[in-house]
C-alpha cells in the first residue's frame, strides 16, 4: 500500500506554533490535504506525550489512529525534533534532527535517555 506522509510537523507545544495544531486540528487538514499518516510531532513534550496516550490508539505495527476512529482514517506516526546547538568558530551553530519513534514505548524510551543527557523537555516543544 502506498501513503502519503507530512512527518514534520509540530504541535501547540512547540514555540511559534498554533494553538489549534492538535490531533483533531491535524485529521482534519491531512484529510483536506490527502495525507495517509502525520507525524504526532513534539512527543518530547511532557504533556503532549500523556495526551497522545489518551488519545490514539494502535493500529498496524507502529501506526496509531484517533481511539474510535475507523482504522481507515489519518494515523499517526510518533515523530520529533530536536534542535542540537552548539558553539564553533565564535559562532552559533544548529542542527535540528528529525527522530521518528517505531511505537509509543520507544518514544518513552527516547525521552528518558534525552532527560539522562540534561534535556529540558518541558521547555519547548522542540527541545
Amino acid at each position: 500500500m502506498e501513503y502519503v506522509f507530512d512527518l514534520e510537523v509540530h504541535t501547540k507545544f512547540a514555540r511559534a506554533c498554533s494553538r489549534d495544531a492538535d490531533v483533531a486540528h491535524h485529521v482534519e487538514w491531512a484529510k483536506k490535504k490527502g495525507i495517509d499518516v502525520v507525524g504526532t510531532g513534539d512527543f518530547t513534550h511532557p504533556i503532549w506525550f500523556k495526551e497522545l496516550g489518551e488519545i490514539l490508539g494502535s493500529a498496524e505495527e507502529g501506526m496509531y489512529v484517533p481511539k474510535g476512529e475507523e482504522k481507515g482514517t489519518v494515523r499517526f506516526l510518533y515523530s520529533a525534533e530536536v534542535s542540537c546547538i552548539w558553539g564553533q568558530g565564535g559562532k552559533t551553530r544548529r542542527v535540528h534532527i528529525l527522530i521518528f519513534a517505531p511505537s509509543r514505548e520507544a518514544a518513552g524510551d527516547i525521552n528518558a535517555s534525552l532527560e539522562r543527557y540534561g534535556a529540558k523537555l518541558g521547555s519547548d516543544g522542540r527541545p
